[in-house]
Order: structure tokens, then sequence, then C-alpha cells
């Protein structure tokens, strides 16, 4: 299941290479202010957030940059915090420029628990500030501890010399 805001070029990505695999049986909601009629002419879309019983039959949830602005209830909310924490479901957040992770990140969030990461909210970006400001301070990740030990984020191969050779890997980032 991929949950979108808009057809932005990593949806677009995503979702044709979804298509293209025969393994897999992709749905979209896709929040465009058309998003019924959208659903109307193919199987591909939703026209609604699935309910508790549908959204437990996904094996993966992919959380794009979706707004927190009152489309998920706290019963959906709470469902997808169920999906991951109690039935083992597997949830892949595509951070965005304005909603996703700061929508999402406050201390009192559900979802917030199931965001792998530990971040500081940014100020709104704007379509003037791309064009006037253009990102130029280099961006360097930290591995928290959990983040050292958990194979995700595992850059070294098997053979090699483990966690000092990884640590090395991650500080040439």
């Amino acid at each position: 299941l991929v949950l979108e805001a808009e057809p932005r070029w990593e949806y677009r990505y995503l979702k044709n290479s979804l298509l293209r695999d025969k393994r897999v049986s992709p749905k979209v909601l896709l929040r465009v202010p058309d998003m019924a009629e959208l659903a109307k002419g193919s199987t591909l879309y939703l026209k609604e957030f699935p309910n508790r019983e549908e959204l437990f039959k996904y094996h993966v949830i992919v959380f794009g940059n979706m707004p927190n602005d009152g489309f998920f209830t706290e019963h959906d909310i709470d469902n997808l915090r169920r999906f991951v924490v109690e039935e083992g479901g597997g949830m892949w957040f595509i951070a965005g420029k304005n909603n996703l992770p700061d929508g999402y990140g406050d201390k009192d969030s559900k979802l917030e628990l199931l965001l792998p990461v530990e971040f500081e909210t940014s100020p709104p970006v704007t379509p003037d500030d791309e064009q006037t400001n253009p990102i130029s301070d280099p961006f360097r990740p930290v591995l928290t501890p959990d983040g050292r030990a958990h194979s995700i984020t595992r850059l070294a191969l098997s053979g090699d010399s483990g966690d000092e050779h990884n640590a090395a890997l991650w500080d040439m980032m």
C-alpha cells in the first residue's frame, strides 16, 4: 500500500517500479482532490483509507509525504501503529519537504513511535526557498547506539572486519 499526498517524482518512480514487478500487487492512496474519481477507473487506486481489516491484509505500507492535517483520524494512525507493532507489518517512510517527518514528529504522535530516526523539526520550505536559498551545508548522518547495532545500517560486507569497519564507512559519508 502506497500512501502519498501528490504525484511527486519519488511516487512516480516507486509506482512504476512496483507495477513492473509481477510479484507485487500494489494499491495506491493518492491524496488528490479527485481521489474518489481516480479510483473509479482503476483497481490500482483506493478512494479512501482502508479500514483495519483491509489495512492488515497488506505486507508493507509505504508512507509518503502525507500532511498531518486531519486526513488520517486518530483511529487510522492507531491502526498504522498496530499494523507494525502488533501485526509485524513493514512500514517504509519516504521523507518530503514539509510533511514527513516534521508533521508527525512530536512526542505525542503515535506515528512518531514508528519513525526509526530522531530529528529536529525544520521550518517549512517554500518554492521561493529552493530558488533563492539552495542547500549548501553538508548533512552528515550520525548513528545512534541502536542504529550502530542494527543490520539495516550495515554498510560493511559480511566478510569485512565488523563494527569498526562499518563505523569507518559511516564516518566517510
